[in-house]
């Protein structure tokens, strides 16, 4: 049985309140695991104070306000691996963000620094080893950022996603603790009920009597994926979805009152990101398929948790964000990991899931010729869909953000003496798995 926790304790027992200062940006895959810990420290400990550092014109500068934390920003950007003009100023970036970072944290007095990745993580990292403030990172993926090994050796504590099969933290004080997961998507989840594949009774063909059909759930991230889109389209008639062809072979010119479009094999929700919608709606023109009652195309998805409920089969890029909602949402999934990502992490982390029989993958290369036969084999066999959802529902760890709150608030209690006496904890459990 898999649990969630909800916590409503003063475990911080001292006169002066907790401060902390939470390091994440440029992705979801950083930004939500940081938004995911400074919940559970406000669950925590009531006399709190958080803030947070990142870039203005990236997600973390809208999604942390949203999440109710102040954000303050550094002017600090990654090198570019293919425009080298865009790497000029990185130099006068980093003094100057580290020199932020020193002013942010004689303002804000932070007891400790959490980094949760991404290119902000670095100045302000490194500012805390050198002011002797307790560093902790969490690390999402299998291999390890380039912030993250830059900082560890700093470190007082990393907490890993995945055990550290490739050596590069060996040494150093570590704790595998899954990946932090939002509370409101844990309760969304815990009142949603039991991950639908587990029970093996996902639809697996159109119904004759109640019409419905498999659903296929895209994923190309929380930016959306341009190479995966175009991909996907291109290979739209090969899974089923083609226009209503008349008598002599041609595509009928003008969409019937009651057959518009080919039959279908599954309905499709896709999530091609904001940045790439009029080019996936001009993509299903040119083939002849805009307005299929089959596709419904979003730039964001807001409630995840109904869109995984509803999904017979997800496929997906192999995120560290994405992979854990896939595992505590027990979804049969089929991974395509970016090829273009840092460390080629992703490939990384999916790998990681088809070892434990977890997740099926190909690569992008080749999945013209390979999705087609492998999701429709799928959608045809709930027992694998049952195995796969099962082996990674395995791995998930609801507790994690909590699991990284408790470990940071062990520490900064030991090192300090007490001045008011000590609360107990009250923690009530709630059953989401059975």
């Amino acid at each position: 049985m898999t649990t969630i926790n909800s916590y409503h304790s003063t475990t911080w027992t001292h006169a002066e309140p907790l401060r902390v200062m939470m390091a994440a940006g440029g992705t979801g895959g950083h930004v939500y695991p940081a938004i995911a810990i400074a919940d559970a420290l406000s669950s925590m400990v009531d006399s709190l104070e958080v803030n947070f550092v990142g870039t203005r014109n990236r997600m973390e500068w809208t999604a942390v306000p949203k999440a109710g934390y102040p954000i303050r920003s550094l002017w600090i950007s990654g090198v570019s691996r293919t425009q080298w003009w865009k790497n000029l100023l990185v130099s006068l970036k980093i003094v100057v963000s580290l020199c932020q970072s020193f002013w942010l944290c004689v303002r804000t007095k932070p007891d400790a620094v959490v980094a949760c990745g991404g290119f902000v993580s670095g100045p302000m990292g490194k500012m805390a080893g050198w002011l002797r403030i307790p560093l902790y990172i969490q690390e999402q993926n299998t291999h390890p950022g380039v912030t993250t090994r830059l900082l560890a050796r700093q470190a007082k504590h990393l907490f890993l996603t995945f055990q550290d099969l490739e050596g590069h933290f060996t040494g150093l004080p570590q704790t595998v603790t899954g990946n932090p997961t939002r509370q409101a998507l844990l309760e969304s989840i815990n009142q949603q009920g039991s991950p639908s594949d587990l029970d093996n009774t996902s639809v697996t063909a159109t119904d004759s009597q109640t019409g419905s059909k498999p659903t296929v759930l895209i994923l190309g991230g929380s930016g959306g994926a341009g190479s995966l889109n175009q991909k996907i389209a291109s290979m739209l008639p090969d899974l089923g979805f083609k226009p209503e062809v008349g008598a002599g072979g041609d595509v009928k010119a003008e969409a019937s009152a009651s057959a518009p479009f080919s039959e279908a094999p599954f309905s499709l929700v896709w999530q091609c990101g904001s940045a790439y919608i009029d080019r996936v709606e001009s993509m299903l023109m040119d083939n002849n398929l805009s307005g299929h009652p089959d596709i419904q195309v979003t730039p964001f998805i807001e409630d995840m948790t109904s869109a995984y409920r509803d999904a017979t089969v997800v496929v997906s890029r192999a995120g560290a964000g994405t992979l854990t909602e896939l595992m505590l949402q027990a979804k049969a999934a089929i991974l395509i990991p970016s090829p273009v990502v840092a460390g080629d992490h992703q490939r990384k982390n999916g790998q990681r899931l088809v070892d434990k029989g977890a997740a099926l993958m190909v690569e992008e290369s080749t999945m013209a010729h390979t999705l087609p036969n492998l999701l429709m084999n799928l959608l045809t066999q709930p027992d694998h869909r049952a195995t796969l959802a099962s082996s990674l529902h395995a791995m998930a760890n609801p507790e994690a953000a909590h699991d990284i709150a408790r470990h940071i608030l062990g520490d900064l209690k030991a090192s300090r003496p007490t001045t008011e006496t000590s609360t107990d904890s009250h923690k009530s459990q709630q059953e989401v798995v059975a």
